[in-house]
């Protein structure tokens, strides 16, 4: 069993277990102060710490509801609440990202929509495209009605919007030059 953090990460990944510990001296666990964690983004959640000794300690278990499994990715707010006797105080808050839960992604799931419409139009360009992918639209434009010169540049921007998503906005091109005497 691995011990807690002494604090939340700055990301998880969904059907993660999450434990971490907090010793508020504002809000000591020995004077019966209750200590709760609000998530909310894409799904909400509530916790509440376990007393352990004289801090506060949050599980996260794994699991649906109000575990992690189900929890879906994207960006969070967290807030902890202190409570005793009727008071109530934000003792922390902050932001987490919940990342997708790669074990049980599915085939495709975690393609950006560009990949998948980068897929398409290349099967266009070869030739493979099914009686079924007859149906697609890519940019407001039906698949079997794009002249090829006009795939080409689509599956040029596409390339270039999938390199920049994976750089971190940056398209890196390479760039040829020939050294020598001019003559």
């Amino acid at each position: 069993m691995m011990d807690p953090l002494s604090d939340l990460p700055k990301s998880f990944a969904a059907g993660e277990t999450l434990k971490y510990k907090r010793a508020h001296s504002d809000f000591p666990a020995v004077a019966g102060w209750v200590l709760k964690l609000y998530l909310r983004g894409a799904s909400v959640r509530d916790y509440t710490a376990a007393v352990v000794g004289t801090e506060h300690v949050f599980t996260l278990p794994t699991g649906n509801a109000p575990g992690t499994s189900d929890l879906l990715p994207g960006a969070y707010s967290w807030e902890e609440r202190a409570e005793l006797a009727g008071e109530n105080y934000a003792a922390a808050r902050g932001t987490i990202t919940v990342r997708p839960n790669l074990a049980t992604a599915t085939a495709g799931q975690l393609q950006s929509a560009e990949e998948k419409e980068l897929a398409i139009v290349e099967a266009a360009i070869s030739g493979r495209l099914t009686d079924d992918m007859q149906s697609y639209q890519i940019s407001g434009r039906a698949v079997n009605m794009i002249p090829i010169r006009d795939l080409y540049m689509i599956r040029n921007q596409l390339r270039a919007a999938v390199i920049a998503k994976r750089n971190g906005g940056r398209i890196e091109t390479p760039v040829r030059g020939v050294f020598g005497v001019a003559r």
